[in-house]
């Protein structure tokens, strides 16, 4: 099982990628968006972790770090990706 965390998961292709985590047995670890109504992550994800404030975003992903995150999928083309590129060491 692979661990994937997802930015920008209110956007419209978003639902797309969660299906796709879902339907090949992965794991959606955590996701963030500045958007607070992302129910749809319930539906497919009920333990992964939803932020919409980054800075706790990052914490936790600096703190979970060694749990191998494998895929990071960005929706926002956005100074985050390059932010999320330095915490995971992945530059």
């Amino acid at each position: 099982m692979k661990n994937f965390v997802i930015v920008g998961a209110a956007g419209y292709i978003a639902p797309k990628h969660l299906e796709a985590i879902k339907k090949t047995k992965n794991n959606l670890m955590a996701a963030y968006d500045i958007a607070e109504n992302v129910g749809i992550i319930d539906t497919f994800f009920r333990n992964s972790k939803f932020f919409f404030k980054f800075d706790e975003f990052e914490r936790y992903l600096i703190k979970n770090k060694k749990k191998l995150i494998i895929w990071l999928y960005v929706h926002q083309i956005t100074y985050i990706f390059f932010i999320l590129k330095l915490v995971l060491n992945i530059i």
